[in-house]
């Protein structure tokens, strides 16, 4: 493998210290070679089904409906509140962006706006609290 990009990319312009750190960075990816694969929780059927379940038991909307383009309120709010679940879970925008077929500038919208309802209406914060309770991830 050609390092050279990597150690470039890191270094950036500092180049001062370029072969101690190079030599650094070599010895870390040896020992790592899985390095730059995300770090995140793992996410699988189990916790999905777990999520899925929540939805339907404590929110009372269908997975499906919330996987959809639906903007009825109950329904972006269930979606926001699996947003901010999956983030407080470990899964970054982008991964979660995946999972739920949007982009992660979508999905960084949510977390905000559901964060922001967490603080200022109670309905929101209480459905929350049951729905997170309810999955139990």
């Amino acid at each position: 493998m050609n390092y050279e990009p990597i150690i470039s990319k890191i270094l950036g312009k500092h180049t001062k210290r370029e072969g101690e750190v190079a030599n650094l960075v070599l010895s870390y990816v040896a020992k790592n070679p899985h390095w730059d694969e995300e770090k995140a929780a793992p996410f699988n059927e189990i916790v999905l089904g777990k999520i899925e379940k929540a939805l339907k038991d404590v929110l009372g909307v269908e997975f499906s409906d919330v996987m959809g383009r639906n903007r009825h309120r109950d329904l972006t709010d269930a979606r926001m509140m699996m947003y901010l679940l999956l983030r407080e879970y470990g899964l970054s925008y982008p991964r979660i962006g995946k999972i739920m077929g949007k982009n992660h500038t979508t999905i960084l919208w949510g977390v905000r706006t559901a964060q922001s309802l967490l603080y200022y209406n109670a309905p929101f914060r209480e459905n929350y609290q049951a729905f997170k309770n309810s999955c139990q991830i």
